[in-house]
């Protein structure tokens, strides 16, 4: 599951793979039947350096604001995890922000319904949808050593 790859609380992980899964992993989305993914984004379990500070991996930490890895502005809550191209990002419980739309993914985590946003498509969007329900999506995941 997606609390299972993202370390949820009381899961154990070795410092070197994303609980057991590798060290690189991907989140994206698709229409479902399209063979083409959107609005993808891969992290590390790695810790990163930025501007000579060391920044912890937002796929493990949660934060009030998002934060950058490998080219993506992350974030993760107690409730929301997800990524954007730009750093505008709205966090109630989820990512309500709509610029650059495209690029961004969302999904709810620890325990609720498993979708929210998928790209410009999402129950607060222009294209509201509420993707908890919908089959109109795949979640994709990723992962290697």
């Amino acid at each position: 599951t997606v609390n299972d790859l993202l370390c949820a609380e009381g899961s154990s992980c070795s410092s070197s793979q994303i609980c057991g899964f590798g060290s690189k992993i991907l989140f994206a989305f698709k229409a479902d039947g399209s063979s083409t993914l959107s609005a993808l984004a891969m992290g590390t379990q790695r810790s990163t350096t930025v501007t000579g500070a060391q920044v912890e991996n937002p796929l493990f930490t949660e934060s009030e604001a998002p934060l950058l890895h490998n080219g993506a502005y992350w974030y993760r809550t107690a409730r929301a995890f997800g990524f954007t191209a730009v750093p505008d990002v709205n966090l109630a419980e989820q990512d309500l922000s709509n610029t650059n739309c495209s690029s961004r993914l969302g999904w709810n985590i620890g325990g609720v319904d498993g979708g929210f946003r998928a790209g410009c498509t999402c129950y607060t969007c222009d294209n509201a949808v509420d993707l908890a329900r919908s089959t109109a999506y795949r979640k994709i995941v990723y992962w290697a050593n």
